[in-house]
């Protein structure tokens, strides 16, 4: 009894069901006959709305008749195999009219509202959205349903004429328009103002014929919109150089055990291919045609750009000379034979430690551009230490002239030599480079010069001690008799060995030579 009832009711659903999907059916296909009039357009969308939940309440219905069935043993489900064609087609309606709501509400919203309170970006971006849409809706219906298709079709056709006044919408809603820019737009209208809080400039004002004849005259609104573009993306390039070189700082390091810093040089690299990049590009916006307006700041800038390209580069260079030169003059022999070099590099060295210690204190490199004077200080120091290597140079020749040998050295060799003059065993660290056959050379307690020693590790006695201490400090003399007793001493050993060579045991030649 309890299964017959159940069979009964599941029945009587069954029945239900049927004649809720011929109501919809009969409702759904109605829509096969609307026309192309665009009025009543919410009351459609409302009923296919409402249809909707009508076809969600079926397909909820079937599922839990099927359970049921499923429950009783049936192996054979109830089907309703007009149920997704039906959905198709109340989906493709659905969205055709509702498409047609959103477009009626969204072309009377933006034609009669004021106009600057529209952006450009949704309204595009909104109206391809309809327009593709509208264009895929027609490509659906075409063949199936004539009349919605004419509907998608006359959607289609008031995107595509609306869209004419996207280039209007875009040209007067740019961000970018100056007050210059809106004296040339109220020209073009024939207005002597354009109050943007003024609610009467909506779209359609702009599109009356007695305001403006769009076809003579949108062109010459592009222009000013797409210049007012142009104009503020260079300025925005301008102010983006110029808050960037603000971010920029010099990097310094302790130079030795001098008290002071040098720039550090992959920092000093870094900044000079900035400088170029932003020199390039400055020059490049001066040639714009946009960048009238703001000519004097670009020139300007191209100024400071040069101006501290100039700068770093005179820093750069005194920076190599300063520390090339600075060991050189801590030594007292040096500043004896150099009195007026030294007194000059002293100037040069004071101007240096000052400017370091700036950049090391305050390292932003605009700040420290903004000192007028820098450029000429670090010219005046450059020209100093020319003069000083100039003297140095001349020094070196002498010494060079007054013992050959140091010909063979670098200038830096050199001047270490000089300035360890007094220190004869810190000589020894050069002597290699200044006698071929020498390694070291051989010294007594007394710091006296007795022998020589080859690099291979060979000892040979010299015939006479040579006394660095009687050249007073003068290196070159004390060279040149070693010189002078290498070659004595060489040629004693050499008579010696000829002459003791046929009494001399050939025991005792190998053991010399052991």
């Amino acid at each position: 009894i309890e299964r017959a009832e159940f069979e009964r009711k599941l029945e009587i659903q069954r029945q239900s069901i049927s004649n809720q999907v011929e109501i919809f059916t009969r409702d759904v296909e109605k829509f096969k006959d609307r026309d192309v009039d665009l009025t009543g357009e919410k009351s459609n969308a409302e009923v296919l709305a409402g249809l909707g939940e009508i076809l969600n309440k079926v397909k909820k219905d079937i599922v839990d008749m099927n359970e049921k069935e499923t429950i009783m043993g049936n192996i054979n489900l109830t089907e309703y195999p007009k149920i997704p064609q039906l959905e198709e087609m109340y989906t493709n309606f659905r969205r055709l009219w509702e498409l047609s709501t959103q477009i009626i509400n969204r072309i009377q919203n933006w034609s009669n509202n004021s106009i600057f309170l529209l952006d450009p970006e949704t309204v595009e971006s909104e109206c391809v959205d309809m327009l593709k849409g509208a264009s895929m809706l027609y490509g659906k219906m075409s063949k199936t349903y004539p009349k919605p298709a004419k509907k998608a079709s006359a959607l289609r056709e008031k995107m595509l004429n609306f869209n004419k006044n996207i280039d209007l919408i875009s040209s007067l809603c740019n961000k970018d328009l100056k007050d210059r820019h809106w004296e040339g737009i109220c020209d073009i209208f024939g207005l002597k103002e354009i109050n943007k809080e003024d609610k009467k400039f909506t779209l359609s004002y702009f599109e009356s014929s007695d305001v403006l004849k769009l076809n003579e005259k949108l062109e010459r609104l592009k222009d000013i919109s797409q210049r007012a573009t142009q104009e503020a993306s260079n300025e925005k390039a301008l102010n983006d150089m110029i808050a960037l070189w603000e971010e920029q700082l010099f990097q310094t390091k302790e130079w030795k055990k001098t008290g002071t810093y040098v720039l550090l040089g992959t920092n000093v690299d870094e900044l000079l291919i900035l400088q170029e990049e932003h020199l390039l590009k400055t020059q490049t916006m001066k040639g714009s045609p946009f960048a009238e307006v703001i000519r004097p700041r670009i020139l300007e800038w191209e100024q400071w750009l040069d101006r501290t390209a100039k700068i770093i580069d005179e820093w750069k260079k005194l920076q190599s000379s300063w520390t090339g030169l600075e060991s050189v003059f801590t030594s007292e022999d040096i500043l004896q034979q150099l009195p007026v070099e030294g007194a000059l590099f002293r100037e040069v060295d004071k101007a240096w430690r000052g400017l370091m210690q700036e950049a090391y204190s305050d390292q932003k490199v605009k700040k420290i551009m903004s000192n007028e004077k820098l450029k000429d200080m670090l010219e005046q120091c450059n020209s100093k230490l020319e003069q000083v290597n100039k003297r140095l140079n001349d020094y070196l020749e002498t010494k060079r002239l007054a013992f050959c040998r140091f010909f063979f050295l670098g200038n830096e060799q050199l001047l270490q030599i000089l300035s360890d003059a007094k220190e004869p065993l810190k000589v020894q660290d050069h002597i290699g480079n200044c006698f071929d056959g020498i390694g070291l050379l051989d010294f007594t307690a007394e710091k006296k010069i007795k022998g020589m020693i080859s690099k291979e590790g060979e000892k040979v006695a010299i015939v006479s001690a040579v006394d660095p201490a009687k050249s007073k400090g003068m290196v070159e003399l004390w060279l040149s008799e070693v010189e002078e007793q290498m070659i004595i001493s060489i040629r004693s050993v050499i008579e010696k060995g000829m002459s003791e060579y046929t009494t001399m045991k050939r025991e005792d030649c190998k053991a010399l030579a052991n």
